[in-house]
C-alpha cells in the first residue's frame, strides 16, 4: 500500500451523549415506511500511530483501530433552529456527485476515499472499472449494527464498540430505520423539509448496490483468518448487512437528525438482501460471487441501469456470460414434441436440507454409525404458493411475505439456495447430471409391500412430510418401468420454464440402511433399492425454472426406451454373484455389445454409472476382466476382476468382534473392512467378508 499523507491535526470531538450510545438503541425514533433519519456523519481521520507503521505498510501491518479511521461531524442538529454556537461544531457536511463528501476540514487529495481515487486521476482504477459515481457515499444503518451485535456468533466483534463515535465499517453516513430488506437498488431519497424552510437542502441520493466487504472488514473486527467462512465479511456479503453505496444525483448538505424520504422505487423486487443473497449467499461457496437464481433473474439484475458497476455488476455480468455459454455448449436442445400422457408426474412434495437434530448429543468424534434414524437425510418440507395463485413473483407479493417460499432450479446446482452432495463434493467435478434427486410415492409403496423390508417403514411418517431418503422432489403417478435414461420432462400448461432430463437411477448408499435400520448386505434396503431402481433417480436441469406443489411434469422426449430405470439397475447391480450383489458395485455378466450400448448413451451420468461402465468395458477389451462368464474371484491389486473394486483380503468367521477375525491380505487392512462398516457385509449369506479398495 502506498504511503498516505497525514493531516496536520485531528479534529476535536465532543463526547457522544448517552442518547447516541450503542447501548441505548431503543431510544431511536420509529419512522414511517420509506423514511430514514440521519444519526451520524463521518469524515476520514488520520491513522493513529501512523509513524510506527513500516514504510510500505499494508493492512496486515495495522491494528484494528488503524483501519477505517473516521471522525464524527459535530454539528447543530436539524431540530436546532437557534444560531450555531461559536466553536464546537464542524462545517456542514456537503456532498457532490461522483465525489461524495468533500467539505470536511482535514481532507486532502493525496488521502482520498477509494471510490474517488480515479476522480482525482487514478488511471489504474479508471482504466479497469470506470468512474465510481455509483460509490459516492457509503451508508450503514443502526438496524444492521444491531443485528450484528445480537448475533450469537458475530456479536463479540461489537463488544466495547461505539459506532456512533467512530464507525467500524468505514461509512460516511449512519441512518436509523431500515434493513437490507427495506432498501432496493434504484431507490431515490431526498432530504425531508421538516420545517418548510425555503433553504432546505436539495441533496438527493440513489441506492446503487449493497456494499461487498473484503478481508479488511474482518481485520477491523478481529476475525481470523481474514475473509474466512465464519467471519463477518462473508456473512455481511450474503445478507447485505455491510451497508450500501449511493450515487449523489443532486448536490446538497446533510446534518444529524435530518430525514431522508424515499421518492422513487423503480425496482421493488430487487432488495439489497435479495441481491446479496443471490450473488454471495452460497452456503458452501468460497465467498466469491456465484449466482443463486435463474438465468432470467440474473439477466434482469444485470439490466438494472442503477446497479453499481464495481464488483456487483461486473461480477454479475461475468456470471451471466459463463452461465449462458455453458448452457449453449453442454446442455442438450429440448426437442419440440407432443407430450406423453402415459408418462406424467405430479409434484407432491419439495424438500431442502435442514440442520441435523440433537447434534450436540453426539460423541465428540462421532461417525455416521452414531446417528439415530431421524438424524439421517434431514429434510424440511418447502411450502410453495398454490398454482392457482396468479401472483407469480413471490418477491412482489407483500401479503404473502414469510408464508411461502419460491423454489427454483438452475443448471448444475439444482435447488437455488440449498446444498447437496453433488455440490459439496467438488473433488469429483461438477456433477451437473445429479442436480436434482427425484423419488416417487409408488417406489415407497413398493418397498412398504415388500415381504421382508416392508416392516422397516410401516410406521414411517407420510413421505410428503420430509422423512424420505434424501430426495428434493417427490412425485406421484409414476410407473418406474416407463421412466428411461434420457427422458426429458417439462412443466404442463406452461406454468414454468423448468425442463429436466433423467440421467441415471439413484445408486443407494449405506445411509439408506442407517435411515431405516435395516441389515447391511444382501438383505438390506440399500442393495434392494439399487438393484430394482427403487431408490429414486437423478436429473440434470436443462432449463431453469420455478416449481410448486401440484405442478405436473410431462414427458416430451423418450430417446432410449430400452434403458428404463429398473432395467439399467438390474443389468449393472443385480445379475452378478452373491458377493458382487452384496458389495453393491457395478458388475457385468452379459456380452460386450450391450455394455458398449450403455457407454454410448450421451445422457447417462458419469459418476457411479458411465465411469464404472467404462472400467468394465476396458477390462473386457483388454482381456483382463470379466468376459461374461462367472469366474472365480482372485486377488488383483489393480482392480476387481468382476467389478470396479479390487479384492484385498478375506475375513473368516461370523464373529462381530474385530479381534476374532483372521485376515488374509495386506497388513494395512488388518481387522477392518471397507469404511469399517462392512465387516459383516454379507451376514446370513456367506461365512466370509471381503475387503475392497477403491
Amino acid at each position: 500500500m502506498a504511503n498516505l499523507a497525514t493531516p496536520s491535526k485531528a479534529p476535536s470531538l465532543r463526547s457522544i451523549t448517552d442518547d447516541d450510545s450503542l447501548n441505548d438503541l431503543d431510544s431511536f425514533d420509529i419512522l414511517p415506511p420509506g423514511t430514514v433519519s440521519v444519526k451520524a456523519i463521518f469524515g476520514r481521520n488520520k491513522i493513529p500511530r501512523y509513524e510506527t507503521l513500516p514504510e510500505n505498510y499494508g493492512y496486515s501491518d495495522m491494528a484494528s483501530d488503524q483501519i477505517f479511521c473516521r471522525y464524527r461531524y459535530l454539528m447543530a442538529p436539524a431540530s436546532d433552529t437557534t444560531a450555531l454556537p461559536p466553536g464546537g461544531y464542524d462545517h456542514v457536511a456537503y456532498f457532490l456527485p461522483v465525489r461524495g463528501l468533500v467539505d470536511h476540514p482535514y481532507y486532502n487529495e493525496s488521502w482520498p476515499f477509494f471510490h474517488i481515487s480515479n476522480y482525482l486521476g487514478g488511471e489504474k482504477y479508471k482504466k479497469k472499472y470506470g468512474m465510481f459515481d455509483d460509490r459516492a457515499v457509503l451508508l450503514q444503518s443502526v438496524d444492521n449494527y444491531r443485528t450484528i451485535a445480537s448475533d450469537s456468533d458475530l456479536g463479540k466483534c461489537m463488544e466495547g464498540e461505539d459506532y456512533l463515535s467512530t464507525t467500524t465499517f468505514g461509512e460516511q453516513i449512519i441512518v436509523n430505520g431500515c434493513t437490507p430488506h427495506d432498501l432496493c437498488v434504484g431507490d431515490v431519497f431526498a432530504v425531508e423539509n421538516i420545517h418548510g424552510d425555503a433553504d432546505c437542502s436539495e441533496l438527493v441520493l440513489e441506492i446503487s448496490a449493497p456494499r461487498v466487504c473484503d478481508s479488511v472488514v474482518d481485520q477491523r473486527h478481529g476475525f481470523s483468518p481474514p475473509y474466512g467462512p465464519d467471519g463477518l465479511a462473508r456473512r455481511c456479503n450474503a445478507t447485505g448487512l455491510g451497508g450500501w453505496f449511493a450515487r449523489v444525483l443532486v448536490k446538497g448538505t446533510l446534518r444529524d437528525g435530518e430525514r431522508l424520504v424515499r421518492t422513487s422505487r423503480p425496482h421493488p423486487q430487487w432488495t439489497l438482501a435479495r441481491v446479496s443473497g443471490a450473488l454471495y449467499g452460497d452456503p458452501r461457496g468460497d465467498g466469491k460471487a456465484s449466482w443463486q437464481g435463474t438465468v432470467e433473474e440474473l439477466r434482469e439484475l444485470v439490466g438494472l441501469p442503477q446497479l453499481g458497476h464495481y464488483r456487483v455488476k461486473i461480477e454479475a455480468e461475468l456470471l451471466l456470460a459463463e452461465m449462458e455459454n455453458k448452457v449453449d455448449e453442454i446442455l442438450p436442445v429440448v426437442p419440440v414434441a407432443p407430450t406423453d400422457p402415459a408418462a406424467e408426474l405430479m409434484v407432491v412434495g419439495l424438500f431442502a436440507k435442514k440442520p441435523r437434530p440433537r447434534i450436540d448429543e453426539l460423541p465428540e468424534d462421532y461417525t455416521d454409525a452414531d446417528y439415530a434414524k431421524d438424524q439421517v437425510f434431514c429434510r424440511r418440507r418447502i411450502v410453495t404458493k398454490p398454482i392457482d395463485n396468479k401472483g407469480d413473483d413471490c418477491h412482489n407479493d407483500a401479503d404473502d411475505a414469510g408464508k411461502y417460499e419460491k423454489v427454483a432450479y438452475i443448471p448444475y446446482r439444482g435447488l437455488v439456495g440449498s446444498t447437496a452432495w453433488h455440490i459439496d463434493n467438488v473433488g469429483y467435478g461438477i456433477s451437473e447430471a445429479r442436480a436434482i434427486l427425484f423419488q416417487s410415492m409408488e417406489n415407497y409403496e413398493a418397498i412398504r409391500t415388500h415381504p421382508k423390508l416392508g416392516k422397516y417403514i410401516e410406521e414411517e411418517d407420510d413421505p410428503t412430510k420430509g422423512r424420505g431418503v434424501g430426495e428434493q422432489i417427490l412425485v406421484s403417478g409414476c410407473d418406474i418401468s416407463r421412466l428411461c435414461v434420457g427422458d426429458v420432462f417439462k412443466i404442463a400448461d406452461g406454468l414454468s420454464t423448468l425442463v429436466v432430463e433423467i440421467t441415471c437411477p439413484r445408486r443407494s448408499c449405506y445411509h439408506v440402511d442407517l435411515r431405516y435400520g435395516t441389515p447391511k448386505g444382501l438383505t438390506g434396503m440399500k442393495r434392494h433399492t439399487t438393484a430394482h431402481g427403487l431408490g429414486g433417480w437423478f436429473v440434470r436441469v436443462v432449463h431453469e425454472g420455478e416449481l410448486r406443489d401440484n405442478m405436473r411434469f410431462v414427458r416430451v422426449s423418450n430417446p432410449h426406451p430400452k434403458w428404463t430405470v429398473p432395467y439399467i439397475s438390474k443389468v449393472l447391480y443385480n445379475e452378478g454373484s452373491v458377493v458382487q450383489k452384496a458389495m453393491n458395485t457395478a458388475h457385468w455378466v452379459r456380452g460386450r455389445e450391450e455394455l458398449e450400448e450403455i457407454v454410448n448413451i450421451p445422457q447417462l451420468a458419469g459418476y457411479e454409472w458411465k465411469d464404472d461402465v467404462k472400467v468394465l468395458l476396458k477390462k473386457m477389451r483388454g482381456g483382463g476382466g470379466n468376459d461374461g462368464s462367472k469366474k472365480n474371484i482372485k486377488e488383483e491389486k489393480g482392480g476387481g476382476q468382476f467389478g470396479v473394486l479390487g479384492l484385498r483380503g478375506i475375513f473368516f468367521g461370523r464373529d462381530e468382534r474385530p479381534s476374532a477375525r483372521k485376515f488374509v491380505g495386506d497388513d494395512d487392512y488388518k481387522g477392518r473392512g471397507l469404511h469399517g462398516a462392512y465387516n459383516n457385509l454379507i451376514d446370513g449369506v456367506l461365512n466370509t467378508c471381503v475387503c475392497w479398495t477403491y
